[in-house]
């Protein structure tokens, strides 16, 4: 996929009847791109509404995300990654991923004030997880209402609500946890965090 770079994509709406694995596809290499006002439902394949690989400046806002496989997944060497005041619900795997693996890590990722509702699947709404002795810097994740499915994992309910694995520099503040099947946060392999102000029922 080649490398976009300033693009704007505000409103609209993207309704799945195929097996297209997502709504947007983002090149590595791309920079400043921003998706406010859409309407995601039915990408239920093995990828994502939004897919994004090594971008610089992605913002995501505003978006509604619907009965899909997950809402944004991001990988490779990312910087400047925003998902803010999205509403997501009934995703079958992750709400939200951050991964980095091989050397890749992203730099500076806000989760913030957005909406998960319950998944269909038992995988974390929010994963942010990077390994092979590398680590993302300066991750945030606040304010977010998060449901889990109100089960055990065991019996098929949601991992940990919130999941982080190698970070450096971390701010977990202000959730709203409820319903987790495993733990409502978790956090290994961080150095530098900050867990202030959440509430887990």
């Amino acid at each position: 996929y080649a490398a976009i770079a300033g693009i704007s994509i505000r409103g609209g709406q993207f309704i799945n009847t195929a097996t297209t694995p997502g709504a947007f596809r983002i090149g590595a290499g791309s920079s400043n791109v921003e998706i406010e006002g859409v309407y995601c439902t039915g990408f239920s394949s093995v990828g994502a509404c939004i897919y994004a690989t090594s971008v610089n400046g992605l913002r995501v806002r505003r978006n509604r995300f619907l009965s899909s496989y997950a809402a944004m997944t991001a990988f490779g060497d990312c910087v400047d990654v925003s998902f803010r005041e999205n509403f997501v619900s009934g995703m079958a795997n992750n709400g939200v991923r951050i991964s980095g693996s091989g050397g890749d890590f992203s730099i500076g990722v806000d989760i913030s004030d957005n909406e998960f509702g319950p998944s269909t699947g038992n995988q974390s709404p929010i994963y942010v997880t990077c390994i092979d002795a590398v680590k993302h810097k300066r991750v945030r994740i606040s304010g977010n209402g998060i449901q889990g499915r109100g089960i055990p994992f065991a019996d098929g309910g949601n991992a940990d609500l919130i999941s982080t694995y190698g970070v450096d520099g971390l701010v977990v503040a202000t959730n709203k946890l409820s319903g987790a099947g495993d733990l409502f946060i978790a956090i290994e392999q961080v150095t530098s965090a900050s867990v202030t102000g959440n509430v887990g029922v």
